[in-house]
């Protein structure tokens, strides 16, 4: 039975559609939600985007550059913004077909802006620092169409603003699209 199977998974696998080759580069975009734990201690759900550019430097490796940006107006709290740029590699650990499992890990640095408005006659405060930031995680890319995918991923990254402060750590979920250029 165990060998039937292993058989009938072979086969599946191997008639998915491959869109076939690598795609030299790509270009993403979408949406975020993001459940970010401020250095003030209280949690906050982010809305906002991402980007990404890759390289694929060989059919189960590429190089990726994202940059992304959350944001959360909490009245009193004050409007905080997170903004990430990231660096680093991306695996492909099955290459690229019709649904294309993928991994990465990225480092680059993190800004964090917090302004709060005056009340009860306080002024108003702005709070902000740059800090190294790295992020892992993964996600999926559904190819529509021979150029064009889309894409769920997500993803942890844990930054340290402010030094002394323990870290904030950040779970991320976006969806977008992915534009594919040229064959590798």
């Amino acid at each position: 039975m165990r060998t039937v199977c292993g058989l009938l998974a072979f086969f599946l696998l191997g008639s998915i559609p491959a869109f076939a080759q690598t795609p030299k580069e790509e270009i993403s975009a979408g949406g975020t939600f993001d459940r970010y734990s401020a250095p003030n201690g209280y949690s906050l759900d982010m809305g906002g985007w991402t980007g990404s550019g890759e390289y694929n430097l060989r059919t189960w490796l590429g190089g990726e550059l994202e940059a992304s940006g959350d944001y959360n107006n909490k009245a009193l709290l004050g409007r905080t913004s997170v903004y990430r740029l990231f660096v680093g590699p991306q695996f492909f650990p099955f290459r690229h077909h019709k649904l294309t499992p993928w991994a990465h890990i990225l480092f680059g640095e993190g800004y964090y802006r917090n302004s709060i408005p005056p009340s009860g006659g306080f002024p108003a405060k702005v709070n902000s620092d740059f800090a190294f930031a790295w992020e892992g995680g993964a996600g999926l890319d559904l190819n529509i169409k021979q150029h064009w995918g889309a894409r769920v991923q997500f993803d942890y990254d844990p930054t340290r603003f402010f030094g002394d402060k323990p870290g904030q750590p950040s779970y991320r979920i976006s969806v977008g699209l992915v534009y594919r250029i040229g064959k590798r």
